[in-house]
């Protein structure tokens, strides 16, 4: 029999899915902001961001839309990604599959399918030998 569930929002779970390093006895509010920390910190220490130096001028701010979705056994995977250009996407990729595995969330008292939307903005990095002219 096929499980039909729809995933939910993690801002709406009962229980969001949780990094290890997180405390499940927190409050519900201290719980989503340590989610929220330990994903955005690592894509800014492990996302190639040079790589959208083929995508735009020095200055410009680049915008990455990624929604992923976190299993019934707490595996992450990318459901969408929108990016520039196809380096950025296979990056956001890359990225994710370094994700650990979370502590699921749960609805209802029940594991859940989550999805969580991780907008990211990057400003593209000068080049220092322009800057010497």
């Amino acid at each position: 029999m096929k499980d039909n569930t729809q995933a939910v929002d993690y801002r709406f779970m009962d229980r969001p899915p949780l990094f290890p390093e997180c405390d499940e006895s927190a409050p519900l509010p201290e719980r989503r902001q340590c989610l929220q920390q330990h994903m955005a910190g690592i894509f800014k220490k492990n996302f190639n961001t040079s790589l959208a130096e083929k995508t735009g001028k020095p200055g410009e701010i680049i915008y990455l839309k990624i929604i992923l979705l976190v299993d019934k056994e707490g595996r992450v995977r990318p459901k969408n990604i929108s990016a520039p250009i196809p380096e950025l996407k296979k990056e956001a990729e890359r990225v994710t599959g370094l994700i650990p595995r979370l502590k699921p969330g749960y609805w209802n008292d029940k594991p859940a399918e989550t999805l969580i939307f991780l907008p990211i903005a990057f400003k593209i990095k000068r080049d220092k030998s322009s800057e010497q002219k």
